[in-house]
């Protein structure tokens, strides 16, 4: 077991050093079909990580096996070991997974940093410069990643952004541009952004908020309005062509809640089939970009 822990984080290396290489040739899991690098990169990674999750758990459970059957009583003070359940192995499990989860790149508003803004960017003409720690934008306080994109997107190409940074401990005003300085017109509507359930809801919250503003002003149908944002998430995939099965492994729920979900979206859409549910999707701008 120790040989393949060792091999999987030697995998799961390789895939995190391939992971910005995809985002940097637009290969990424979130603009390139399935199956391509930045899936395999991102799919890989948590799979690996998971097994080696599983290997550490079975280790503590041999020794604590071990340990009993050699007579050695478990002597933790908390209330189930002292009832006889001695549940040692399994908090053990918990507390590596907390140590896992702490050690992780910290993303509070003190520490999250920028890179270098490419040198012709509308960042670096507003004066960001690297190592900028993002305190707020736009009003709101800065807490993930995540936040900044959703910030951004919801100003219009043009648009003036207020933002508040930390340079050497000075507190900086900066007002940057709402710009798609990479490629007009070709950059995809979601972000460059390390997949996760706080990343997908995000999303998913921002875009249910912009469906409705638009169903308030006659834009859209008022059905994609009523949305709760999980069926807004599968509606996107529905309109990308996914199957029930696929959405629940996207999302990682169950077959049957996929199918409630989608049964849900045609009801409230007033549409026979998913079919035309995509079709409605995708000309209200809800198709992968």
């Amino acid at each position: 077991m120790r040989r393949v822990f060792t091999l999987l984080g030697e995998a799961t290396i390789g895939y995190a050093a391939l992971a910005p290489v995809a985002n940097r040739f637009r290969d990424s899991a979130v603009n390139a079909p399935e199956g391509m690098t930045g899936h395999l990169a991102r799919d890989h990674s948590q799979d690996y990580l998971a097994a080696m999750g599983r290997i550490g758990g079975t280790l503590q459970a041999c020794v604590l096996r071990e340990l009993t059957a050699a007579g050695h009583d478990c002597q933790c003070t908390c209330p189930a070991c002292g009832l006889g359940l001695c549940v040692c192995g399994i908090g053990s499990r918990a507390g590596f997974n907390e140590a896992w989860l702490a050690a992780r790149p910290v993303t509070d508003n003190t520490e999250l940093t920028i890179p270098a803004p490419r040198a012709t960017s509308a960042a670096a003409a507003a004066g960001f410069k690297e190592a900028d720690r993002l305190l707020s934008g736009d009003g709101a306080t800065f807490t993930s990643y995540p936040q900044l994109q959703t910030t951004i997107r919801a100003r219009e190409i043009g648009e003036r952004i207020p933002f508040e940074v930390n340079r050497e401990g000075r507190t900086l005003n900066l007002t940057a541009v709402r710009a798609d300085d990479v490629a007009a017109n070709e950059l995809p509507l979601d972000c460059e952004a390390p997949a996760g359930a706080v990343f997908y809801l995000d999303r998913a919250r921002d875009l249910r908020q912009r469906l409705r503003r638009r169903s308030a002003a006659g834009e859209a149908p008022r059905g994609l309005g009523t949305l709760s944002v999980r069926e807004t998430q599968v509606l996107r995939l529905v309109a990308d062509g996914a199957t029930n099965p696929m959405i629940a492994a996207k999302l990682r729920i169950s077959r049957a809640t996929v199918a409630r979900h989608v049964a849900n979206i045609l009801a409230k859409l007033d549409v026979s089939n998913r079919s035309e549910a995509a079709a409605l999707a995708a000309v209200n701008g809800l198709g992968n970009d």
